[in-house]
């Protein structure tokens, strides 16, 4: 398994004892971190370092840019890429909202919804173990 696989993996299981613990924020910031994860494992195993500054990670805005056409459409369909996006973009609205926006009535359900972005974004990727 990858580096970025088990970095997916670790994220996903922090997010969901943080969830357990009643820490919605810090949940979903690790739901986002593992579905991150997971994609720049997948882009980086394709296209080889892609951030910025030779950087093996891209930005965050930019993976968003390029879960639907850089993901390998040899290994995931149109539709698989699309869900993909639409998770990870719900994810990063979520970790924003977490991380930076202390007014925002975050809860349980969000949580949940979170968890169940990431699960979904590792499961098409199979970075679950």
């Amino acid at each position: 398994m990858s580096k970025w696989a088990d970095i997916a993996n670790d994220s996903l299981i922090a997010a969901k004892e943080l969830k357990e613990s009643g820490r919605v924020r810090s949940c979903l910031s690790r739901a986002y971190y593992s579905a991150y994860a997971g994609v720049t494992g997948e882009l980086v195993s394709r296209l080889g370092p892609i951030g910025p500054n030779g950087r093996e990670n891209p930005g965050h805005e930019q993976v968003v840019k390029m879960i639907r056409h850089n993901l390998n459409p040899e290994r995931f369909n149109l539709k698989q890429r699309q869900e993909v996006g639409r998770c990870f973009k719900r994810l990063l609205s979520f970790r924003i909202e977490a991380d930076y926006d202390p007014s925002s009535s975050l809860d349980e359900q969000d949580a949940v919804l979170g968890l169940k972005h990431a699960s979904r974004v590792l499961s098409i990727l199979g970075s679950t173990k």
